[in-house]
């Protein structure tokens, strides 16, 4: 596949934040046009000049044999770093001569622990589905500081999959190039830049970093099916995510999975990939993930010392298989019996409630779940960051007439129908605007406050389970912090 003549286009770097500790930050750098060399990367306080910074040697990554005859043909190169952080800092990046610069966000180590009675606690920004529409980027990026939770602007972001849609619309060829050229397509454009230098970032895959319903074929309209063998697919994305998530992805089970798992006390939190190991639907061990991986959520939850946060790509309160009008749509967590019981069953004999957090469904909701032992779970929801182009947009984009703009609203999904026997939901809040992101704050329970009452955007509330829309008040698809 040719460069599709990137090699013309002006040179860029792009800075995307990583995973942050109590210590340091992981960072990416995504260059173009800098003939192989190395880029420039300074450390400084907010407040100092440039002469001030402290320089830190970026080390290149090697992607595999694939890979690397892509990148070099498009003059790109990819660095990262781990960057101490012992307080607020900000990172610029330049080419070797000082004639190309990008700058991070301030960037701010977590605490140890939550922070005491009558102080500030954390927020997180939870985003998924993240569809390539360069003037909703630019906007996000825009106002991703104009929204703090009781005066705080977020720690860190959780994007928690469909971060990168590969199959919308389905490359050309499914080879090494045209997946890189649909990284690239991200990762370079300036807006996904700017959002991903704003704040830190730990991230999880759902189905759209390799195709719609993997490893499942699937209705090839605004998700094309693969046309190659599913494990050459799969290692190409394991390659494509070693140079360009990896710095997101935390460490595999039994390590902690989050930075602020270990160091953030009381909050346990557990990020879990439920994709890219699952097994076919109608395999007999209905795997969701390597058994290693089930048993180390199944033994943290057991020794929960205090509140647990579940990070995970699909929602667990929804039906086994969904539906997209006369068609068999995605399989979802609850269709795997076997290991669906196995995460619930955690969740209930948990010794302290647990909050999930989750995306890929196309809207925003806040459920209260009643366990059978009446533990409760908390499930939020925040989906789309960018939404996909409709159906006939995307039908569309197949015979030729340009790219679908993105669906400003989608339809809630109704709570009644519970997939595990003995629990129940309540619905708390929701939208289906197609482009927000959900903002939730972390605070210790000794210094708990009853928010007031938000006016609903939708509207007529209990509407809303049966089918309201809600479009964005902005008029360009924006609505911010939805749900907080």
């Amino acid at each position: 596949m040719a460069a599709r003549g990137l090699e013309t286009m002006s040179p860029k770097i792009a800075i995307v934040v990583g995973g942050v500790s109590s210590s340091t930050v992981r960072v990416l750098l995504v260059t173009r046009g800098l003939g192989g060399q190395p880029p420039r990367l300074f450390a400084r306080r907010p407040a100092e000049a440039e002469g001030m910074s402290t320089p830190i040697a970026p080390r290149e990554l090697c992607p595999g044999p694939d890979i690397a005859p892509a990148l070099r043909a498009r003059d790109v190169g990819v660095f990262d770093a781990c960057v101490p952080l012992p307080h607020a800092l900000m990172l610029d990046a330049c080419d070797p001569h000082r004639r190309l610069w990008r700058s991070t966000g301030t960037l701010r180590p977590l605490p140890a622990s939550l922070p005491s009675a009558g102080r500030d606690g954390i927020t997180v920004l939870l985003a998924s589905c993240t569809y390539r529409w360069p003037p909703y980027f630019r906007s996000i990026a825009a106002h991703l500081d104009r929204f703090p939770v009781l005066g705080q602007v977020p720690s860190f972001a959780l994007y928690v999959g469909d971060n990168v849609y590969l199959d919308v619309p389905p490359p050309r060829l499914q080879d090494a190039a045209a997946v890189v050229d649909r990284y690239l397509d991200y990762y370079l454009d300036d807006g996904y830049a700017a959002l991903r230098a704003q704040l830190p970032s730990f991230a999880t895959f759902d189905d759209h970093e390799l195709w719609n319903d993997f490893p499942e074929r699937s209705v090839p309209f605004s998700c094309g099916s693969p046309k190659t063998r599913r494990p050459t697919s799969h290692e190409r994305h394991d390659n494509v995510s070693i140079c360009f998530s990896a710095r997101s992805i935390p460490p595999r089970f039994p390590a902690p999975s989050m930075p602020s798992a270990s160091t953030c006390r009381p909050l346990s939190s557990f990020v879990v990939d439920t994709r890219t190991d699952r097994g076919a639907a109608d395999a007999p061990s209905g795997r969701l993930m390597p058994e290693a991986d089930l048993a180390a959520l199944e033994a943290g939850a057991r020794t929960l010392e205090g509140p647990g946060v579940l990070v995970i790509g699909q929602p667990l309160w929804i039906e086994p298989v969904s539906h997209a009008g006369p068609f068999r749509g995605d399989h979802n967590v609850s269709h795997f019996a076997a290991h669906y019981a196995r995460i619930c069953d955690a969740l209930e004999r948990a010794p302290f409630d647990v909050l999930v957090l989750r995306g890929d469904v196309h809207y925003s909701r806040l459920l209260r779940i009643h366990t059978r032992t009446r533990r409760v779970v908390h499930e939020v929801t925040a989906s789309t960051l960018v939404s996909i182009p409709s159906l006939l947009g995307s039908i569309g984009h197949a015979v030729g007439l340009g790219a679908g703009e993105p669906q400003h609203s989608h339809d809630l999904e109704d709570t009644t129908r519970p997939p595990r026997a003995g629990w129940s939901a309540a619905y708390r809040m929701g939208t289906g605007c197609g482009t927000c992101y959900g903002l939730v704050h972390f605070r210790a329970a000794a210094t708990h406050r009853r928010l007031p009452r938000r006016p609903d955007p939708c509207s007529r509330r209990r509407r809303i389970l049966s089918g309201t829309r809600c479009v964005s008040p902005c008029g360009d698809g924006w609505q911010p912090g939805a749900p907080s």
